[in-house]
């Protein structure tokens, strides 16, 4: 029913740096949770910080994804958890990505959802 309009595979532009999963998933969500109690973040121009999640994850991914200034792919971990409270501009999770391999955290967002 025309659902899908295009699908691409960039793929073969990467390596296989490793396939290591030294981090756990369980492991990956503590890291997440923990790294959100640090964080600082400016929202409406001021700073937050001392974030608290929620106990359940909303979403734990395993992807491959490269280190920066690479084209060598890594297990990495994306976890989205859901925020104890709802901050301007609609602000209520916040996403970790962590490599698999070293659980080194290369990327934070926060979400509005």
């Amino acid at each position: 029913n025309k659902v899908l309009v295009a699908m691409t595979d960039g793929y073969f532009l990467f390596t296989i740096g490793n396939t290591n999963l030294s981090i756990t998933q369980q492991r990956a969500v503590q890291i997440a949770r923990d790294h959100a109690k640090t964080l600082t973040w400016t929202i409406d121009n001021k700073q937050v910080t001392g974030f608290d999640t929620l106990e359940t994850p909303v979403a734990v991914e395993l992807l491959p994804h490269p280190r920066p200034n690479s084209v060598a792919l890594i297990p990495y971990w994306y976890v989205t958890l859901q925020l104890s409270q709802t901050y301007p501009g609609g602000i209520n999770q916040v996403a970790v990505g962590l490599f698999a391999d070293n659980g080194e955290i290369e990327d934070v967002q926060m979400l509005s959802r």
